[in-house]
């Protein structure tokens, strides 16, 4: 949607989903998945048409926009396991991951010509830059990285370490955000300055509970009457824009409301 006007949509003869999107100039570029007979379709549109086909089964879940190249991060199943995968215009870039265990990508960042993707492989969650993986826990609980923000020399990254939501800078934890006491997560982080903010999710005994942090304090969360989900945060000057849903349906909220 432009505002509040839909923008983008498949056929609806397939059932599709959409996980990523990224604008140049009046070109808009989707990352997300369409059935085709049996398989789910990795696939890249531009302006309301399909530009690529990735992987026969396979879900790009992150897109950016880079001197003009489209670059792609997301899983292809590969025999009995997901191997994680970052696609440059049509073609496979890298294989991140070796298919031993069960694998994703879920967030590209490309900064002076360099490729940052963050997801998980096994339990233990990862930073890739280019090909290079650092790990960002030590795999004694389940654990994945959902989003990565670069800005200047410092690479952020968000996501979770069992249930504790983390955020990592240079690949070392910054913030715990989070007891680990309730299931939680991390989906979205957004750098301005010197200030972090994370958006996320934390169940609260009866529901999940959107969640908003700058740095490691808590500025937005729902009342928890409803399950409800922060996926992704923009700062734009003093407004704070988070994108997810409430109560199964989908919202945007700006400064919290």
């Amino acid at each position: 949607m432009k505002n509040k006007k839909e923008i983008f949509h498949t056929d609806g003869t397939e059932h599709a989903l959409a996980y990523s999107v990224y604008v140049v100039g009046q070109d808009i570029y989707v990352a997300g998945v369409e059935v085709e007979g049996l398989n789910w379709v990795a696939k890249v549109w531009k302006n309301n048409k399909e530009l690529y086909k990735l992987a026969d089964n396979g879900i790009a879940k992150s897109i950016v926009v880079h001197n003009g190249d489209v670059y792609v991060a997301g899983y292809e199943t590969e025999g009995s396991n997901q191997v994680a995968k970052v696609w440059k215009n049509d073609k496979e870039l890298y294989a991140l991951t070796d298919g031993s265990d069960y694998a994703g990508a879920y967030s590209v960042f490309v900064a002076e010509d360099k490729v940052y993707t963050v997801g998980n492989d096994g339990n233990v969650a990862k930073l890739w830059k280019n090909k290079s993986a650092t790990d960002l826990t030590d795999g004694s609980k389940s654990a994945s990285v959902n989003s990565v923000f670069v800005a200047g020399s410092n690479v952020y990254t968000a996501g979770k370490d069992g249930n504790i939501v983390k955020v990592w800078k240079k690949g070392s934890e910054l913030f715990a955000l989070t007891d680990g006491s309730k299931d939680a997560s991390a989906n979205s982080v957004f750098v301005v300055g010197d200030d972090v903010y994370t958006a996320g999710y934390e169940h609260n005994g009866t529901n999940y509970v959107a969640k908003v942090w700058k740095n490691k304090k808590a500025i937005f969360k729902t009342d928890g009457t409803k399950d409800a989900f922060a996926n992704s945060v923009y700062v734009v000057g003093e407004d704070i824009y988070v994108a997810g849903d409430e109560g199964s349906v989908a919202k945007v909220w700006k400064n919290g409301e």
